[in-house]
């Protein structure tokens, strides 16, 4: 970590961060889980997850490394949720775009028929957009990098250690000195109703298209005019000029990345 971040004695929580074998949100490959007492880092967690489907995306392959050959003797997430749910469920959790992994958690736990009620969370994407409202990117390699930390990105062990430690550095910044006085919110978490739908998006092309957004890679942003730039195209609330929006008429993953974004 760097060294001028440093210890907030009263602040407690965990950092944790998925990763998935493919769009579907039950598709858990992988966790990483960093605990923080008293403002330092004292424990780091890694597992492997077989997912409950071995449908690996090329795409997702590409970003994490990790492939069906490498998780195929692994666990399953219901098989470690003993050991995983006292670090989730005993203080508040932080994750880096927290919506995408707890999202991953919810419908994971109602695949399995698991139960973790409501958690105190918060997104440390919107910690730093608040703490350095200047930067032109919040995303975690560009605050790894702002803050000079090392991170191998999209390894779940890594992406949760820097999260942990740039909320640890956003406190210092915005002058947050226990985690009574984090800007928590409380997820409505009931994953274990309707046990029977293993993946939340299945074939709705419309969902999948929102889960894509959550992968889209934001150029530019303009909060002003709400227009930006992903993936070279230019996008507003109500148009795209990707082929999909072009072909369709509807909104594509960039659209709704970019409500995502002007909602934070």
């Amino acid at each position: 970590m760097q060294s001028n971040i440093a210890p907030i004695p009263n602040l407690n929580f965990t950092a944790f961060d998925f990763e998935t074998a493919n769009y579907y949100p039950a598709s858990a490959c992988a966790l990483g889980v960093v605990v923080v007492r008293a403002g330092k880092v004292t424990e780091q967690r890694h597992w492997l997850l077989r997912p409950p489907v071995e449908n690996f995306n090329p795409e997702f392959i590409r970003l994490h490394g990790i492939t069906p050959e490498k998780v195929c003797n692994q666990p399953t997430f219901h098989d470690i949720w003993p050991e995983i749910s006292p670090y989730l469920l005993h203080s508040p959790v932080v994750a880096h775009n927290a919506s995408f992994d707890l999202n991953v958690l919810t419908n994971t736990c109602r695949h399995f028929g698991l139960t973790a009620g409501a958690l105190r969370y918060l997104c440390s994407l919107q910690l730093s957009r608040r703490a350095w409202p200047s930067l032109p990117s919040h995303g975690l390699a560009a605050m790894a990098n702002h803050l000079r930390l090392s991170l191998n990105h999209h390894d779940a062990a890594s992406d949760a250690l820097v999260c942990a430690q740039l909320t640890i550095a956003a406190c210092q910044e915005l002058g947050y000195h226990t985690d009574i006085d984090l800007p928590l919110k409380q997820s409505n978490h009931n994953p274990a109703a309707n046990q029977t739908k293993s993946f939340a998006l299945r074939d709705d092309p419309q969902e999948i298209r929102k889960s894509r957004a959550q992968h889209v890679r934001v150029q530019r942003l303009d909060k002003s005019t709400r227009t930006g730039l992903t993936n070279n195209f230019q996008v507003t609330e109500n148009s795209c000029t990707c082929p999909d929006y072009q072909e369709r008429l509807k909104p594509c993953k960039h659209i709704y990345r970019l409500q995502m974004e002007l909602s934070f």
